[in-house]
């Protein structure tokens, strides 16, 4: 069933489907529309349940899909589809979400999702959310079937895959582990990846658990709550260069721990070196000749990647850079009406460009002129 071109709402409902065969590689509904979609009262079994490509919004409501895995039950099963639900960059609203399969279940790749309850069946991992994307779960049960043993291919037990998978995007998760199966659980609760960092919670490290043993003598672990996020600009500078994520009384915006007299958000913004004192980084006055009227100056560093607003600001990485103009250096102010650019940035190569804003107001004028330059962090 495939989904495409425009329109007003489309709504699916009381549908069941049995792809069988080749046809479980390919998804039982493809939607590549720009329209909103609705799915109600909604089971695929032994297939690939939904693939997104489109630009609309999808909602669903008692919608349930299994692999072709489970239901073929072999000892060398064919593969099945990969994942089961792969909403893409789609808006999603869920309720009641069913998915059973031994690899991903429900994938987001940059899309936001949010889900009101969902459970699984099998090994698979349960969400995934990748590409800056943003999934919230409230309430579910994972409930992994240890079923296959994939020691031979690196797996413990068949259940090496993390329950929840996040890669360089947000997830909020409320979960609580299956009691009625005698089986293992994920040994890895969340794994989850940062840039080039990667950490896992292990079921065993959980800090809830069910209050009783299954039959297995295992206590099921419990997300009361877990959130994970992508690392800001900040975040990453001070873990590049500190080792930690976290502000410390060294890696502190504030803080000067190569002693040059150079706060640390002025290091990461002028391309500094936060270890090691250097003043050659910091932002010169200079003297600009344009016709007959000489102007004041400021030459400085910014991170590149960056653009110039509409403002005269620079705004590049979580950071802006604004310079501000005084006659009396007690008011300040800033924008086009006051400074105007001189060299726009030029590429240093080194992952930094330099940059020239000149005053308005030109020596001739005989006020006296300081120029500063700002820097913030962004929200």
């Amino acid at each position: 069933m495939a989904h495409c071109g425009g329109g007003p709402l489309l709504i699916i409902e009381q549908l069941t489907g049995y792809p069988g065969g080749p046809l479980r590689a390919t998804p039982f509904i493809l939607n590549e529309g720009t329209r909103d979609l609705v799915l109600r009262d909604v089971l695929v079994l032994a297939g690939q349940t939904y693939v997104n490509t489109g630009t609309g919004r999808l909602f669903m409501e008692n919608v349930g899909g299994t692999s072709s895995r489970y239901w073929s039950n072999l000892p060398n099963p064919l593969p099945s589809a990969v994942p089961q639900f792969d909403f893409g960059t789609q808006q999603v609203w869920a309720r009641q979400l069913n998915t059973e399969q031994r690899d991903v279940n429900v994938r987001n790749d940059g899309g936001d999702l949010w889900i009101l309850g969902i459970k699984n069946e099998e090994d698979g991992t349960l969400v995934q959310t990748r590409n800056g994307g943003r999934t919230e779960i409230l309430g579910g049960t994972a409930m992994p079937l240890d079923v296959y043993d994939d020691s031979a291919n690196g797996g413990i037990n068949g259940l090496a895959q993390p329950g929840f998978e996040i890669i360089g995007a947000c997830m909020s998760i409320v979960v609580a582990g299956h009691m009625g199966w005698a089986r293992d659980h994920y040994h890895i609760l969340v794994r989850e990846t940062r840039a080039d960092e990667t950490r896992d919670l292990l079921t065993v490290d959980a800090a809830n658990k069910r209050t009783y043993a299954n039959s297995a003598g295992v206590r099921p672990p419990v997300l009361a709550l877990y959130r994970g996020s992508i690392l800001s600009e900040s975040e990453h500078w001070r873990r590049n260069v500190f080792g930690a994520s976290a502000p410390t009384s060294d890696s502190e915006d504030e803080a000067d721990p190569d002693g040059d007299g150079i706060p640390n958000l002025l290091e990461r913004a002028f391309g500094g070196d936060a270890l090691q004192p250097q003043r050659a980084v910091l932002p010169v006055q200079e003297t600009v000749v344009i016709g007959q009227d000489a102007f004041a100056a400021l030459t400085f560093t910014v991170l590149a990647g960056g653009e110039v607003e509409a403002d005269l600001s620079y705004v590049a990485r979580g950071l802006r850079y604004r310079v501000e103009q005084s006659t009396d250096l007690h008011n300040w102010v800033s924008g086009d009406s006051v400074t105007s650019v001189y060299l726009a940035p030029v590429d240093q190569g080194d992952g930094t460009k330099r940059m020239t804003l000149r005053s308005n107001l030109p020596f001739a004028a005989q006020t006296p002129v300081f120029l500063r330059l700002a820097v913030e962090n962004l929200p």
